[in-house]
């Protein structure tokens, strides 16, 4: 009982240390697709924020989808987890994902930031993690993943080095895949 608890456990932590959260361009048709130019925060830790903007605030053309992969689950209808996406760092709520899955934007809309966190009595209730943006908003990171598709039709995933994030944007966005093959490979 013991042994099966603890590995129930760890399994529960080591999803909960895998949820990644990522951005694809606007116009990006379909909107999740993972062979074309996105970036991510990948092992991001619950109550944070991945913020999509550049360093300055300023809209850099993605957030028209965004993904979550890992996000836990209780293995029943009740959602364990839950993504809320924000118009801006980590504030005004404009969708929410509750299970792993893609959000796409259209009508001028787009994210400019993603949070995850528990639910249903797991750590908050429902009504109230929906409310909760100060820890997220205290909790904003910048992306550490970007993935773009070379010249040659290979798929590479780089590292985003801390202070490199506007740079590796700006090259992911321009499709300067000369510059982006200076970044070292992402290690999951």
């Amino acid at each position: 009982m013991i042994v099966s608890t603890l590995i129930t456990l760890a399994a529960v932590l080591q999803l909960g240390s895998c949820v990644n959260l990522c951005t694809f361009p606007v116009g990006v048709s379909p909107g999740c697709d993972l062979s074309q130019s996105y970036i991510c925060c990948n092992n991001i830790s619950e109550d944070s924020c991945c913020g999509f903007d550049n360093s300055d605030g300023h809209n850099t053309g993605l957030g028209g989808s965004v993904l979550t992969e890992n996000l836990p689950t209780s293995g029943s209808e009740v959602p364990a987890a839950e993504t809320n996406i924000y118009s801006d760092t980590c504030n005004n709520a404009i969708g929410r994902i509750t299970y792993s899955g893609c959000l796409t934007f259209s009508g001028g809309n787009r994210a400019a930031s993603a949070g995850w966190f528990y639910l249903n009595n797991r750590r908050r209730s429902l009504s109230n993690a929906r409310d909760t943006n100060d820890t997220l908003q205290t909790n904003c990171q910048v992306p550490n993943m970007a993935s773009y598709t070379t010249k040659d039709g290979i798929q590479r995933r780089i590292a985003i080095p801390e202070g490199h994030y506007d740079d590796v944007l700006e090259g992911v966005l321009s499709n300067n895949y000369t510059f982006l093959d200076t970044y070292p490979k992402y290690a999951d």
